[in-house]
């Protein structure tokens, strides 16, 4: 050997390299290359399976969100029912209760009518019988003041005559 080649082999760059042929060798003949692989296989399928558990949980979240919006909208349908429902019952309410007080006042009115009525009738049989008392009266003075007894008699026996044929008609 001459002296250039051993010089070669005294330098820092050859024991350099030397140590990364070395470094590569031990490397392959602890089979770490294969370990590094399994292990970022491993990492890949637990990333692969983590990602497919997400897309499996968004699917799953998304069709819940679906079906609570259908729930949503069922519940606000039902709402939106109960409200017209109870909305007819408080008319229908409202119109029995104005037709109950319709009748009621004109039942009320048709009473008072009757009472006006019958406070008519009753004034009107009070007013003859204060004109028949008053007729009375005054044809007891007249008869008393201004009649004698012939005539007296002669308007008994007209008034007897009268009843008489009044009763056998």
């Amino acid at each position: 050997m001459d002296a250039a080649t051993l010089s070669f082999f005294a330098t820092n760059s050859f024991w350099a390299f030397v140590a990364l042929v070395l470094f590569f060798v031990v490397l392959a003949y602890c089979k770490v290359p294969s370990w590094i692989n399994r292990n970022l296989d491993g990492r890949a399928n637990r990333i692969a399976k983590e990602l497919d558990e997400a897309q499996r949980l968004r699917e799953e979240a998304q069709q819940l969100l679906r079906e609570y919006q259908r729930k949503y909208s069922e519940a606000e349908q039902d709402a939106k029912e109960m409200i017209a429902s109870a909305k007819r019952k408080a008319q229908t309410l409202a119109d029995e209760a104005v037709a109950k007080s319709e009748a009621y006042i004109e039942q009320r009115k048709k009473a008072a009518d009757d009472k006006i009525k019958e406070a008519e009738r009753s004034a009107v049989k009070a007013v003859r019988a204060m004109a028949v008392e008053m007729a009375i009266k005054a044809a007891e003075n007249i008869i008393a003041n201004d009649l004698d007894e012939t005539t007296t008699e002669k308007i008994f026996e007209t008034s007897l005559e009268e009843i008489k044929s009044g009763l056998n008609s």
